[in-house]
């Protein structure tokens, strides 16, 4: 499932709504509304997928890929924190 089908979905459902970038007409942002009560129910399809995923690695691959994905958020958030800096 791509993250747009995703997003699709959650918007469909009332969770998300799309709005305009202010800074960046190309950009969208995606608000969280109301109360996300099932949205367990929305995101089980992806969480199934993934973990069947998970699972067709080994051990040293698993390590190996939460490793990058920890150090990944930290980079992510950096960066994150950075330009809402340089909006301020």
């Amino acid at each position: 499932m791509t993250s747009t089908r995703l997003i699709d979905r959650l918007e469909r459902a009332g969770y998300v709504r799309r709005l305009p970038s202010p800074d960046d007409r190309r950009k969208v942002i995606v608000e969280l509304i109301g109360k996300p009560a099932g949205l367990d129910e929305v995101m089980a399809p992806a969480r199934r997928k993934l973990g069947e995923i998970l699972q067709s690695y080994s051990p040293d691959q698993l390590e190996t890929l939460f490793d990058y994905f920890a150090r990944a958020a930290v980079a992510y958030q950096e960066a994150a924190a950075a330009l809402r800096a340089s909006d301020a």
